[in-house]
């Protein structure tokens, strides 16, 4: 429980340096802000608040940006969901693979042989059944519009 206060330290207040400190630090964040411009824009928006939420609200009811927040507020729950490990990974693997990719084409063609070879390693088959499991899920994603 706090404790109660049963007489003001009227040398404190009487002194006043706590307040002149507390007042400087006031007078040196407004000058940052000032001297940054961003005052100037927290003024502006103070002062067009109005029209900025109606501008804002215009906006947020467009069929279009709900679906864009609706996708970035999807992908956001990807990516937070993801092991940063393995993302790290996968998007160093995928970044690997499309520099070296030129370097591909020199080693000739792709029979059924070399790919039944390449699925025998397990690191191609475990990102083999991940991107068909991928695609199997696409497939599942109740498509209402033909596949268009």
């Amino acid at each position: 429980m706090a404790k109660k206060i049963e007489e003001i330290d009227t040398q404190r207040m009487a002194d006043g340096s706590e307040n002149e400190e507390w007042l400087e630090d006031v007078s040196d964040l407004i000058k940052s802000l000032k001297t940054s411009g961003i005052l100037d824009m927290i003024k502006a928006f103070s002062e067009k608040r109005n029209d900025i939420i109606a501008i804002l609200s215009k906006q947020a009811s467009e069929e279009r940006n709900r679906r864009f927040i609706t996708n970035v507020l999807l992908i956001y729950s990807l990516l937070s969901s993801l092991d940063p490990s393995i993302l790290e990974t996968v998007t160093r693997g995928i970044s690997d693979a499309i520099n070296h990719s030129y370097e591909q084409r020199d080693r000739g063609s792709l029979s059924l042989i070399k790919i039944n070879s390449m699925i025998k390693d397990p690191d191609v088959a475990a990102g083999l059944r991940t991107v068909l499991s991928i695609i199997g899920s696409l497939g599942k994603g109740g498509d209402t519009h033909g596949g268009e």
